[in-house]
């Protein structure tokens, strides 16, 4: 993981971007991982955040921990990943908040927003049901789900967002398309 979190600072520095984002592990197999190993994972984790960040500084790039706080991820809930986040200044680490997936998980959007709206950089924008499978539940086209992103964009301005919307829809140029004219209209909207 060391050597994809460095070469994507290194491609940052080559395309002049600001922002390297890092997804956190997870895992899968027949059986649950138990507290101690957990426990340790997100210590070696810490670790490798930690290191990782001060390498990324040298490029004057920042780096936000994607909000994957549910199973089969290494965070259990939005606590965890929370409490994990809350041990980094913050100008050493933002959050990017996956919009999509927390829905999914059931965890509400406006109280995510609220609770790190100051370490907020980044927001993967994609439509999701309830589904149990959360690879056939999110990535949607915008519209094709069920979260109000009419009331997302009005609370990202309520908490000041400074930064991107990312589009993560699966689909093909067309629906992308039609995806992000929807968010557009939506932004355009006052």
């Amino acid at each position: 993981m060391k050597r994809q979190i460095r070469r994507g600072t290194m491609l940052c520095d080559e395309i002049h971007s600001s922002l390297l984002s890092i997804h956190p592990p997870f895992f899968e197999g027949t059986c649950e991982p138990g507290e101690e190993f957990l426990k340790a994972a997100k210590a070696r984790f810490f670790k490798l955040v930690k290191r990782e960040i001060e390498f990324a500084r040298r490029y004057n790039v920042k780096v936000a921990l994607e909000s994957f706080c549910y199973r089969p991820f290494i965070f259990r809930n939005m606590d965890d990943f929370g409490q994990f986040v809350s041990k980094f200044r913050l100008e050493e680490l933002g959050v990017l908040l996956d919009v999509g997936h927390l829905y999914q998980a059931r965890i509400c959007l406006s109280e995510a927003v609220h609770v790190f709206k100051d370490r907020l950089v980044d927001v993967h924008v994609h439509d999701a049901t309830l589904g149990k499978d959360y690879r056939k539940a999110t990535h949607l086209p915008i519209g094709k789900g069920a979260i109000d992103f009419s009331s997302l964009i009005r609370l990202l301005r309520a908490v000041c967002h400074p930064g991107w919307l990312t589009l993560e829809v699966r689909g093909s140029e067309k629906v992308i398309k039609e995806s992000k004219g929807h968010l557009q209209s939506l932004i355009a909207r006052r």
